[in-house]
C-alpha cells in the first residue's frame, strides 16, 4: 500500500518532465526548421539578386554606349552640317554671329562643356564654353586632325576625375573656305546619365564606373558606396586582377559580393561597370518572408502545443482513474488504516485495520461524516475539512469522538477522479505501540515529587516536554523551555560535546556527566546528567531521556549564590537612546579551562568571585551584563566617560589584589558613541584588553579613547 501511495505521490512529478521536454524540444525542431528555412531562402534570393543584378549591368552598359554613340553623331552632325554651312553662308568670318551661333550649340546639348574650331594646324579659331580638365596641344591635336577621314570621328577615352567623368572628341569640317578644318567638342558624361541613376531604385544598389587606370565614378551613391572615389587597384587588388582577366565575372570577398562587366569589351581603354551585394543588409523580399515564417512558426507552435497539452490531459485523466481503481482494489490488504471520504465529507470505505484502530465496526464507519468522527484541539473539525477541500493536503493529530483519550495522527490527501470530483484519502500513521508510548510519556510528566528534572527530547535534540523540578532547577518556565535546543543552555560547551554524546549513545545507550547550566535568574547550577537513548518507534519517532540532579557543592556553592545586582541586556540598554557610556570589560584569561568539563569549574568559581566583589564596589548606577562569552564580565557605566572609567578600573585593581583575583585577570575600557552598535562597542572593549596584554598593563588605560 505504501508502494501505491508513493507512485501516486511521485506520478504527476515524473509526467510533467517528459512532457516539458517534449515541448521543448517540438519548439526546437519548429525554430530549427524556421530558420533553416529563413537561410535557405536568404541564399536563394541572394543568388537571384546577384543574377538580376548582372542582367541590369548589361542593359546599362548598352545604355553607355548608347549615349556615347548619340553625342559622337550629335558632335558630327554640328561639325559637317550645322557649323559648315554656317560658315559657307559667309564670304568672310563674322565672328559674333558665329559665336551667337555656338552658344545655341551648347544649350542644344547639356552634355556639351566647350566648343572649338580648330585648322589643319590645330590652332583655334574660335572657341565657346570653359573646360578645366582637359590640356591639349597644338601638336596633338594637328595629328588627330591630320589622321581623320571624312565622315569620322575621333572619341577620345573616358576619364574618371575630380569626381566626375569626361571626354573629348574631334569631327572634321569640310569645304569650309575660312581655313576651319575640324571641331573640338568637351562632353561632361554624367549629364548624359541623370535619367537612369538606378539599377534598381528599390534597394539603392550602388553603381560605379571604373576606367582602364582604376578610377572611380559613382553614378547613383556619391562618395558613401563600398568601393567610393578612391582608385580600385590600391583598395581592392583581388577585384582588379579579377577585373583585368575577365571581362566580366562575380567575386565574393568578406561581407560583400561583387558582380562587374566590361562595357566595351576588347577595347584599348576599357570601361567596366561595378556593384555590389552587402552579406549582412537583408532585402525587403526577406524580410517580408522571414516575418511569415515566424508567424507560421508560432502558430504552428501554439497549435501544436495546445494538442499536446490535451494529449497529455486525457493520459493524465485515464491514468488518475487507473490509480484510483487500483488503490481500491489495494485498499484492505493493507496493515496501515485507510478511510475514503467523498467531497461532501462523508466515509465511502475504511480498511479492516482502521475499524480496529479506531475500535468501530465497518458498517458504523459507513456513511459517517468526518465531523462526526473527528475533532480538533486546535483548530475546529469544519475548519480542517475545508483546508482539506482547498488544498488537497493535510497531517496533523484528530481526537477519536467517541474516545475523547484516543488521539491519532493522520494524513489526508485528495485523489483526482472527474474533473470537478475528488476522493480523499485519510491514513492513520499511529498504532497502539505508539500510543502506550504517549501513555509511558504523559507518567513521565507526572513525576512532580522527583527532585531530578526530567526532559523528553526528541530527533532533533530539542525538549518536547519537562517537568516541573526541572524548571524549578533551570528557574525558567516551561513553555521558554519547550522548544529549545538542550546544548543552548549549557554554560561551558565544546565542539567536541556533540560527537562524543551520539558516539556514547550509540554505542552504550546513555551518557552521564557533570555540566554547568544557565539559569533563568542570570546564575549557573552544577547538575549530574544522565541521558537515556529510548526506544524508536517508526522512522521520526526516536526520543531521549535527560535528568538533570543538582550536585551541592558547599565551597562553589556559596562562592557561586546569584548577586543582589540585578542583571542587564545591555545591547538593549544602548539602543533604548542612553547618553554616551564607558564599558569596563574584564577579562579572564583560560587556555585549558575548556578542555573537558569538570576542568572549568575554577574559572567559573573565579568569575562568580569577581562578579560577588564588583556587586558592592560597583557605582549604583553601574549596569551588570546579563550574559557574555565565557571568562568575560561586562559593566556598562551609563553616562561616564573614559577618563572617569579609567579612574575607577584604577581603583579597582586593588580591591582585586585583596580578593585575590588580580592574576590572569585583564580589564579593558571602551567609550560608546551616538548611535554606535553594542558589538562594535564590545569589540572595542575586547581589541583594548588585547593592547593591554601585549603591553603587560593590568588595565588598558593608554588605549582607552577612540583616538588612541
Amino acid at each position: 500500500m505504501s508502494r501505491v501511495l508513493a507512485g501516486f505521490d511521485q506520478a504527476p512529478t515524473h509526467r510533467q518532465l517528459p512532457f516539458i521536454w517534449q515541448l521543448l524540444l517540438m519548439v526546437l525542431v519548429i525554430a530549427g526548421i524556421a530558420l533553416g528555412a529563413i537561410s535557405v531562402n536568404a541564399e536563394l534570393l541572394r543568388a537571384r539578386l546577384s543574377e538580376h543584378r548582372f542582367s541590369e549591368l548589361q542593359v546599362f552598359s548598352d545604355r553607355i554606349n548608347d549615349s556615347m554613340y548619340r553625342l559622337e553623331t550629335r558632335a558630327q552632325l554640328m561639325a559637317q552640317y550645322g557649323i559648315a554651312s554656317h560658315l559657307l553662308r559667309q564670304q568672310q568670318l563674322n565672328i559674333d554671329p558665329l559665336k551667337s551661333f555656338m552658344q545655341q550649340l551648347l544649350a542644344t546639348e547639356s552634355s556639351f562643356r566647350k566648343i572649338a574650331i580648330l585648322d589643319i594646324e590645330g590652332n583655334t579659331i574660335l572657341s565657346q564654353g570653359q573646360d578645366t580638365y582637359f590640356h591639349l596641344t597644338r601638336r596633338k591635336l594637328q595629328s588627330l586632325i591630320a589622321d581623320l577621314d571624312p565622315g569620322e570621328v575621333f572619341s577620345s577615352p573616358l576619364q574618371l576625375e575630380g569626381g566626375r567623368a569626361h571626354r573629348y572628341m574631334i569631327a572634321p569640317v569640310s569645304g569650309s573656305p575660312h581655313g576651319a578644318r575640324a571641331m573640338l567638342f568637351t562632353v561632361e558624361m554624367a549629364e548624359s546619365w541623370t535619367k537612369f541613376k538606378a539599377v534598381d531604385g528599390s534597394d539603392g544598389t550602388p553603381l560605379v564606373l571604373v576606367d582602364a587606370r582604376g578610377n572611380c565614378f559613382s553614378i547613383n551613391r556619391g562618395d558613401d558606396s563600398d568601393i567610393g572615389q578612391s582608385p580600385l587597384p590600391g583598395r581592392h587588388p583581388d577585384l582588379w586582377q579579377a577585373m583585368q582577366q575577365n571581362d566580366f565575372g562575380q567575386l565574393a570577398k568578406g561581407n560583400f559580393h561583387y558582380i562587374y562587366m566590361q562595357v566595351r569589351p576588347g577595347s584599348q581603354s576599357p570601361l567596366y561597370l561595378v556593384t555590389f551585394l552587402e552579406n549582412n543588409t537583408q532585402h525587403p523580399l526577406v524580410q517580408r518572408y522571414q516575418r511569415q515564417i515566424t508567424v507560421a512558426a508560432l502558430v504552428l507552435i501554439l497549435v501544436l502545443a495546445r494538442l499536446m497539452w490535451h494529449r497529455r490531459y486525457q493520459e493524465d485523466h485515464s491514468r488518475g482513474r487507473a490509480r484510483a481503481e487500483r488503490l481500491l482494489e489495494q485498499l484492505y490488504h493493507g496493515t496501515q488504516g485507510l478511510l475514503i471520504f467523498n467531497s461532501e465529507g462523508r466515509c465511502i470505505t475504511a480498511n479492516p485495520a482502521a475499524s480496529s484502530q479506531l475500535d468501530l465496526q465497518p458498517d458504523r464507519l459507513q456513511d459517517r461524516r468526518f465531523r462526526h468522527l473527528f475533532d480538533s484541539d486546535n483548530l475546529g473539525v469544519d475548519m480542517i475539512w475545508q483546508l482539506i477541500r482547498g488544498s488537497g493536503y493535510w497531517e496533523g493529530r484528530l481526537v477519536v469522538r467517541h474516545q475523547p483519550q484516543l488521539v491519532v495522527k493522520t494524513n489526508i490527501r485528495a485523489i483526482p477522479i472527474e474533473d470537478n470530483e475528488r476522493l480523499f484519502l485519510l491514513t492513520l500513521e499511529e498504532g497502539r505501540q505508539q500510543l502506550d508510548m504517549e501513555q509511558q510519556l504523559r507518567q513521565l510528566e507526572q513525576l512532580t515529587d522527583s527532585a531530578s528534572g526530567l526532559a523528553l527530547i526528541d530527533g532533533h535534540q530539542r525538549i518536547r516536554h519537562i517537568n516541573p523540578a526541572l524548571g524549578r532547577i533551570l528557574s525558567q518556565p516551561e513553555e521558554r523551555l519547550c522548544g529549545t535546543h538542550w546544548l543552548t543552555l549549557l554554560q561551558l560547551t565544546t565542539p567536541d560535546l556533540e560527537l562524543s554524546l551520539n558516539h556514547q549513545l550509540a554505542n552504550r545507550g546513555y551518557w552521564q556527566g557533570a555540566l554547568w547550566f544557565r539559569r533563568g535568574d542570570g546564575g549557573v547550577v552544577r547538575c549530574l546528567a544522565n541521558l537515556h537513548q529510548g526506544e524508536a518507534i517508526g522512522q521520526d519517532d526516536s526520543y531521549q531521556v535527560l535528568t538533570l540532579t543538582p550536585l551541592m557543592d558547599q565551597k562553589l556553592d556559596d562562592a557561586v549564590s546569584a548577586g543582589q545586582r540585578p542583571r542587564h541586556n545591555l545591547a538593549r540598554v544602548l539602543q533604548q537612546g542612553q547618553p554616551n557610556s564607558a564599558l569596563i570589560l574584564f577579562s579572564q584569561s583560560h587556555p585549558n579551562a575548556l578542555a573537558t568539563f569538570n576542568d572549568s569549574d575554577a574559572l567559573l568559581f573565579r568569575q562568580h568571585q569577581l562578579v560577588q566583589l564588583l556587586d558592592g564596589a560597583l557605582p549604583k548606577d553601574a549596569m551588570l551584563g546579563e550574559e557574555g562569552e565565557i571568562g568575560e564580565t561586562a559593566v556598562l557605566l551609563p553616562g561616564w566617560n573614559d577618563s572617569d572609567a579609567t579612574t575607577l578600573a584604577a581603583n579597582l585593581i586593588q580591591l582585586l589584589d585583596e580578593g585575590g583575583l588580580r592574576e590572569d585577570l585583564t580589564i579593558g575600557l571602551a567609550q560608546s558613541a551616538p548611535g554606535q552598535p553594542w558589538h562594535t562597542l564590545l569589540d572595542n572593549a575586547r581589541a583594548a584588553v588585547v593592547r593591554a596584554t601585549l603591553s603587560g598593563q593590568a588595565y588598558c588605560q593608554a588605549h582607552t579613547r577612540n583616538s588612541a
